[in-house]
């Protein structure tokens, strides 16, 4: 008895594929008619009217959207529910569409349906039920569902569909560019197209690359039928008017380049494609500082000296420059003849040191992988080297005891003293000068400037008569770096006289004594008379 219903509803599912399938190739017939039109009215006005990429950009995106709904509604739903995904059409329904084209069938076959669904509501269904189910179902098995549905009435829908695909084909075979062009840029719809010019311009620049913080005369000539009367560029939204060279040149210059510049033309209402000038990183010295650490013995503390290259040091300073930078690779620093290149550490920060004893110029020039020699920059370090000591003495002797000898002296230097010595040697007779003695004189060694006191007994030397002292002071600095540097006083002399000679001054004195009484004697006689 069943095997009646189940045929009846097999066919039902063939009518209800069927419909789906008629609703698919009407829907593909819409999409063509739909989507064809709406790409060809959008090429044709942007192949009359170069769209800004704004509004290519809107058109895109709509198109896409469009079509994405059409396509949805016509292609995409209809094919799920013929592949029996989403909710379809009930066999009541279906029954419904059937009984509009089979007129004299349609209460049977609802009422077959609804018997069916009656007998499956009760749990004891009655013997009569399912004879009258048996019985309609075997009265509308020799029924044909499926020529409810003419598929080729959908041939209406061609006039819709066929005019776009054939002006696409015409025109794609006639005039190509008419479609591609638009189409490319549709596409590319976020860049910027030039409509075609009755005049073309001509870059004279070999390369369009220019350095950071440079100037950059561009540089353009036209050519053409039709010669426009001015050019201006258009840069970040402005206008400049270019500076005419001749009937035919123009040039514009960019100002102290700081980044990429992106430029058109823009003449006679017509305006050209867009160009990049590309600008180059400059490698570049954003500050720098030296590190002085002085000699220790000059007392000097350490101390650092920012953006100044020309300095004056002591002899011996250890120097650390430090060089900070942006965009720099390499440094290539020259001390003097002797030349190295500096790496940067993470901080972009380049150093080195050294110690200078001579006055001696520096230079430095910086490098990355677009250019040498950039930012170049000459010093000079002028070194005041550890001067000799200065020493001035006065002597002194004692008019009552001759062999005692009194000294007054000074002494100068730039840093501070090692030592103050008092040096003698004596000569006896034909023997020449015998070794030196020495006598350490206390003074204050950071005192850079100084007075002095000495006292010096001869008869401790060990002199006799006849014998002649030769005598100075000798002074020593604190120099560290070159060694500890001397200075003399003026040499001094001091003769004991013999026994003979001594007589003899005694009697010379003796008789200058008597002729002074004589002289006196004389004057007293002359003032009495």
């Amino acid at each position: 008895m069943n095997d009646h219903y189940n045929i009846l509803i097999d066919k039902l599912d063939a009518f209800i594929r069927k419909y789906y399938k008629n609703q698919l190739i009407r829907g593909l017939l819409y999409s063509i008619a739909l989507l064809g039109s709406f790409f060809l009215i959008i090429a044709l006005l942007e192949s009359f009217a170069w769209f800004s990429p704004p509004v290519r950009t809107v058109l895109f995106y709509s198109y896409l959207a469009g079509a994405s709904f059409i396509l949805g509604r016509y292609i995409a739903v209809p094919l799920m529910k013929l592949n029996k995904a989403g909710k379809r059409i009930s066999h009541e329904l279906a029954a419904e569409i059937i009984g509009k084209h089979f007129s004299e069938v349609k209460d049977s076959l609802l009422n077959t349906l609804q018997l069916h669904k009656l007998a499956q509501a009760n749990p004891a269904p009655d013997d009569l039920i399912l004879a009258g189910i048996n019985q309609k179902a075997a009265q509308l098995r020799p029924v044909p569902f499926l020529s409810a549905i003419d598929l080729s009435k959908n041939k209406k829908y061609l006039p819709y569909a066929l005019p776009p695909v054939i002006i696409l084909l015409a025109l794609l075979m006639l005039a190509p560019s008419s479609i591609t062009e638009p189409g490319k840029r549709l596409i590319r719809h976020g860049e910027t197209f030039a409509k075609p010019l009755p005049f073309a311009f001509h870059i004279e620049n070999e390369t369009l690359t220019a350095i950071q913080q440079e100037d950059f005369v561009l540089r353009v000539s036209v050519k053409g039928e039709e010669i426009p009367d001015q050019i201006y560029l258009v840069s970040d939204g402005s206008e400049f008017r270019m500076q005419q060279e001749s009937k035919l040149e123009y040039s514009f210059t960019f100002k102290k380049l700081q980044k990429n510049q992106y430029f058109r033309f823009l003449a006679g209402g017509y305006q050209s494609s867009e160009y990049k000038l590309l600008v180059l990183p400059r490698p570049t010295i954003l500050n720098f500082e030296l590190q002085l650490d002085y000699p220790p013995y000059t007392g000097i503390k350490p101390e650092s000296v920012s953006n100044s290259g020309d300095i004056v040091i002591p002899q011996g300073t250890a120097v650390t420059w430090k060089f900070y930078t942006r965009d720099t690779r390499q440094i290539n620093f020259r001390l003097g003849s002797k030349i190295q290149s500096l790496q940067p550490d993470n901080s972009n920060v380049f150093a080195t040191s050294g110690k200078v004893m001579t006055p001696v110029d520096y230079s430095v020039s910086l490098e990355n992988e677009f250019m040498s020699g950039s930012d170049s920059m000459s010093f000079f370090i002028n070194v005041i080297p550890d001067v000799y000591p200065v020493i001035t003495v006065e002597e002194f002797k004692d008019t009552i005891y001759d062999n005692r000898l009194y000294f007054k002296g000074l002494i100068k230097d730039d840093y501070g003293f090692n030592r103050l010595e008092f040096r003698l040697s004596r000569k006896t007779g034909e023997d020449g000068y015998s070794a030196e003695n020495s006598v350490t004189v206390p003074i204050d060694k950071q005192n850079v400037q100084q007075a002095f006191y000495h006292y010096f007994d001869l008869s401790t030397a060990g002199l006799k008569p006849g014998d002649e002292a030769e005598y100075y002071f000798q002074v020593w600095d604190n120099d560290a770096v070159n060694g500890s540097k001397s200075s003399q006083s003026r040499k001094m002399n001091f003769r004991i006289p013999t026994l003979d000679e001594i007589e003899e001054m005694v009697k010379r004195n003796q008789e200058n004594v008597k002729s002074e009484i004589e002289k006196s004697l004389e004057e007293a006689r002359a003032i009495q008379q």
